[in-house]
């Protein structure tokens, strides 16, 4: 008599899928799937080889058969999916799209059902089978199998690809309220009374709950239960047709991220570049925009949109001439095609007096990260007004510097609080003098590397920028006003 035969005596039943998992399980020589390491509670799993033949065997045709091994998750037959086929079309209709891929996702409990099967036949089987099943098994053969029948039925065109979807579609499953609580009781009951897990934080940190980690199972079944009494407890009060016919099944869509790219001028002293410079109720670069956005990306929140700008200027500064780069990367959004982005600029510089935009087009994540490179490379040109003790002749400023000039700059005191404290080298390339207001107010143009702090190259912040200024003109000097009057690539 062979293993099915003998479990099915004992009415453990298994589909023809799950009969082939297992026997490619067993022949598989592999003495370590799973590590789990009880110290620091770290999980390391070794996937077994896909395979493609278990894709092509259909599951069982019968109403009342319940797989002991996949709780009948791939049973695509069952009237659940043909229930809920209406509403991801109507769902996915929602969505500007080209591409779907499909995902399976579990519940955490899923892991603690499949440990208490796996050791079942292990018992059974009278061999230590416990990576006999693994969740992600599962997930690989129903994708595999049920991609065509999605795409299909739903008349869509679907590519598991990561890099070639736009909509993820989720199916999800997981188990009644009443079962965490039943398995939880079980858990409590089975406690190694060995252990030196305190009874409190066992009730914080490892019962079940929906989000309960794979590394919390391990520990449950390996140093927190008796394994025993939790086997035995399990067997007694559960049966494989009771937690099938309390599983759940629902869907989501989730829309892959993408980005959008442009410039920003900033004409306002009041408002800084995102929420953290803002004071009193006055808005920021990243929050006009946003606003703005929201109402453009369909089913959009605020949250959904992640700013990144190459630098940052302070909040008293305006970003003038071409403007900074900026990209956003936007989640959730339902409208990613056809987008006007002329009449986007339009629209929103007319509505927002603070900032500014142009340059909007579809960006990706390379552009992000060039972006974010740029970051420290470009050179800047600013116009400020300073302020000097003395009078300053005509032609000083510009005869300064002949070369570019290297500065040490420590990190300023006003930022010391948000900064690392170090000491950065910087250039300046050339001062010139634009207009001179009288004798003791000047508006000069100074040209600098990236990251040059140069309220601190004015004033000296305390001998901290050096040389700066004004040890180069032998006076005080101060700054007043300062823009950003162009970023030079």
């Amino acid at each position: 008599m062979d293993l099915f035969e003998s479990l099915e005596k004992q009415e453990i039943n298994f589909c023809l899928i799950c009969k082939n998992i297992i026997k490619l399980n067993i022949e598989t020589e592999s003495n370590s799937k799973e590590e789990y390491n009880p110290k620091n509670k770290k999980l390391i799993q070794v996937k077994l080889p896909p395979n493609e033949d278990l894709s092509k065997l259909e599951f069982n045709n019968n109403n009342d058969f319940y797989c002991f091994l996949c709780l009948n998750i791939l049973d695509i037959n069952h009237n659940i999916y043909t229930e809920i086929l209406k509403d991801i079309k109507d769902l996915i209709n929602q969505y500007d799209h080209n591409c779907i891929k499909l995902v399976l996702k579990f519940s955490s409990i899923f892991n603690f059902i499949f440990w208490f099967i796996n050791t079942k036949i292990s018992k059974i089987y009278n061999q230590n089978l416990n990576y006999i099943f693994e969740s992600d098994t599962i997930r690989q053969i129903f994708i595999n199998k049920y991609t065509s029948f999605f795409s299909e039925k739903l008349e869509e065109k679907f590519d598991n690809n990561e890099y070639n979807r736009d909509l993820d579609l989720i199916i999800n499953y997981d188990l009644n309220d009443s079962i965490y609580q039943k398995f939880n009781d079980i858990i409590l009951s089975s406690i190694n009374n060995n252990n030196k897990i305190d009874i409190k934080e066992i009730k914080e940190k490892y019962l079940l709950n929906k989000n309960t980690g794979r590394s919390i199972i391990k520990a449950l079944t390996i140093e927190i239960c008796d394994i025993n009494a939790l086997f035995m407890n399990i067997s007694k009060f559960f049966s494989i047709k009771e937690i099938s016919s309390n599983i759940n099944i629902n869907f989501s869509l989730s829309p892959t991220a993408f980005y959008i790219s442009g410039n920003y001028i900033k004409l306002s002293r009041e408002i800084g570049q995102n929420h953290f410079d803002r004071i009193f109720n006055i808005s920021s670069v990243d929050e006009e925009i946003k606003k703005y956005f929201s109402k453009i990306f369909k089913n959009s929140e605020k949250d959904d949109f992640i700013f990144s700008a190459s630098g940052r200027e302070d909040r008293n500064v305006r970003m003038l001439g071409s403007g900074r780069n900026f990209i956003y990367e936007i989640f959730n959004s339902k409208k990613k095609f056809g987008l006007n982005f002329d009449k986007i600029k339009e629209e929103f510089n007319c509505e927002s007096k603070f900032v500014k935009i142009k340059n909007l087009k579809i960006s990706s994540k390379s552009e992000y990260n060039k972006i974010k490179k740029e970051e420290n490379a470009k050179i800047k040109k600013y116009l400020a007004v300073i302020y000097t003790s003395k009078k300053i002749e005509k032609d000083v400023i510009n005869n300064l510097i002949k070369d570019n000039l290297d500065i040490n700059q420590i990190t300023p005191i006003r930022v010391l609080h948000q900064r690392a404290y170090k000491e950065r080298k910087k250039q300046i390339i050339s001062l010139k003098e634009i207009e001179k207001i009288n004798d003791h107010f000047i508006i000069i143009e100074i040209i600098a590397s990236a990251g040059t702090y140069i309220k601190e190259f004015v004033n000296g912040d305390l001998g901290r920028t050096f040389p700066n200024l004004g040890s180069l003109l032998d006076c005080e000097c101060d700054i007043l006003q300062l823009d950003v009057e162009d970023i030079i690539f």
